[in-house]
């Protein structure tokens, strides 16, 4: 039951990255509703199938771009609700994430253009790497073959990874 849960949310989640149907819903269901959670159905008697359907899926979109941004080195930001990252398709920009606290939900809202940490929407379906990744892998690469160096030659482990957080603690503190 499990795996047929999961392939179908996997199935659900490729739709949505991979077709412009759930974004371009998003972005006319946002312009009568700028403000939106996933549970949102549960309020409305007057919802659509179709717009309970894609509410419900906020959820799955908040995974796709977490997954996204994962692979691409960009944290998400933080607000007293919860976590969100912000997204842009069309010249609209949204706070996509999710809020816990005695409720869990995840929500979108509909933002003001912002040029810090906006991750486009169409770079999501291509699955266009950031500029900012490429050079980050290659930075941890060569940290991964100093690292085997350094055990190649019987440096101690706790030598490698308290001199590495040394280095971090001050670079944090610049």
């Amino acid at each position: 039951m499990d795996i047929e849960h999961d392939a179908a949310k996997h199935t659900k989640k490729e739709e949505i990255k991979g077709s412009k149907d759930y974004i371009t819903w998003l972005e006319a269901y946002a312009k009568t509703h700028p403000s939106f959670t996933s549970d949102e159905y549960l309020f409305s008697s007057q919802m659509s199938t179709n717009d309970q359907e894609n509410t419900e899926n906020i959820g799955m979109l908040y995974e796709i771009i977490k997954e996204y941004a994962t692979k691409n080195f960009i944290l998400p930001d933080s607000d007293e609700l919860g976590c969100y990252y912000q997204i842009t398709y069309n010249s609209s920009f949204y706070k996509i994430g999710y809020a816990h606290g005695p409720e869990f939900f995840y929500y979108c809202k509909v933002v003001e253009p912002s040029k810090e940490k906006v991750i486009d929407f169409n770079d999501i379906m291509q699955g266009k790497s950031q500029f900012k990744a490429d050079l980050v892998k290659l930075k941890l690469e060569k940290i991964a073959i100093l690292t085997s160096e350094l055990k190649i030659a019987h440096i101690p482990e706790e030598i490698i990874l308290d001199t590495v957080a040394k280095t971090y603690r001050k670079t944090k503190r610049k």
